[in-house]
């Protein structure tokens, strides 16, 4: 693993503060990394942030520049970053000769030389377990590495049950990672709220169990977040849904392709409706004898009487009224 100094000694002509982004795993290089950086910019301001498996922008503040001690998200990129660099062996070179449709994650970045496509059965090169659950969800893969996979369809099949689990739930939380998950959040919850649900936007850029248990009085997690992170498997009492679970409870349509952030949906305003009709088994509510005490909200009316209610067991109340 190294790092392409002289690129990094251009960029930093630049700039005036860098920061390294460090995955667990890259850990050891930080100290070797810094003190190159000093010697070579020794007025420059380096800040060093602990990392996920995944290194996405979402998670991070902007700055003019970045050293990426990890893998890089495949779905969301950094402006201005140079990456750790990681080399084939010749055999590993030969092997590859023989598939034409891969994905390398960005230590081997510099081995891709054409588009791959993401709708054939697709090789991904990397060593990021993260990086390889990511396609295996969106696509038929194989490991380069032999990385054991993730069974899409266990995968798919926990997500329809909790979703059934979740399908009467009637307060949810939105938890959106992101200003560009803004608008979908909204959306999500102006929808959930036409279907008598409430709904509630919290905004909050890293996801933990220890801030997800301190979220209250909701019955359900509706996570907005990269799909890069398995944030949906944290392990907390109340279900997490992805946006298109939610559209799936809503719509009671399942789309085999699981797109996590997609959202589709359009509901009619059931808010004034009735909510007793004179069929079905509203009809029953409405034949009902007693109804309770009918508070009026006429002035000249107005009641400020205590009324008792009935006591007793259905059919025989002690204080029956009398018609």
């Amino acid at each position: 693993m190294f790092l392409d100094w002289e690129l990094l000694t251009v960029k930093l002509q630049n700039v005036e503060e860098i920061c390294l982004l460090v995955s667990k795993e890259y850990s050891s290089m930080v100290q070797d990394v810094y003190d190159k950086i000093i010697s070579l910019s020794p007025n420059i301001n380096i800040f060093i942030i602990s990392s996920d498996e995944i290194i996405c922008p979402l998670k991070h503040k902007k700055m003019d520049m970045v050293v990426l001690m990890g893998i890089e998200c495949p779905e969301h990129k950094f402006h201005n970053r140079i990456c750790i660099t990681e080399e084939l062996i010749d055999e590993q070179k030969n092997k590859l000769k023989n598939e034409k449709n891969i994905i390398f994650d960005s230590s081997f970045l510099k081995y891709q030389q054409e588009d791959f496509k993401i709708d054939e059965e697709v090789l991904i090169v990397t060593k990021n377990e993260s990086f390889l659950r990511y396609y295996s969800r969106i696509a038929d893969v194989k490991s380069f590495f032999n990385l054991e996979m993730e069974n899409k369809m266990e995968f798919l099949t926990r997500r329809i049950n909790l979703s059934e689990i979740a399908k009467n739930n009637k307060t949810f939380a939105i938890i959106f990672v992101h200003e560009i998950y803004k608008d979908l959040a909204v959306k999500i919850k102006e929808v959930l709220e036409k279907t008598g649900r409430c709904a509630y936007l919290l905004f909050l850029r890293n996801v933990r169990y220890s801030r997800l248990i301190t979220i209250e009085k909701i019955d359900t997690l509706v996570l907005i977040d990269c799909p890069s992170f398995d944030n949906y498997q944290i392990d907390v009492t109340l279900p997490i849904l992805s946006p298109i679970d939610v559209q799936y409870i809503l719509t009671k349509k399942w789309d085999s392709q699981y797109e996590i952030n997609k959202f589709e949906v359009e509901h009619e305003n059931t808010k004034d409706k009735e909510i007793c009709k004179f069929e079905g088994a509203g009809k029953l509510i409405l034949e009902s004898e007693f109804f309770g005490f009918q508070f009026s909200h006429n002035e000249e009316e107005e009641d400020l009487e205590i009324h008792e209610g009935r006591r007793g067991i259905a059919g025989s109340y002690e204080n029956e009224n009398k018609h």
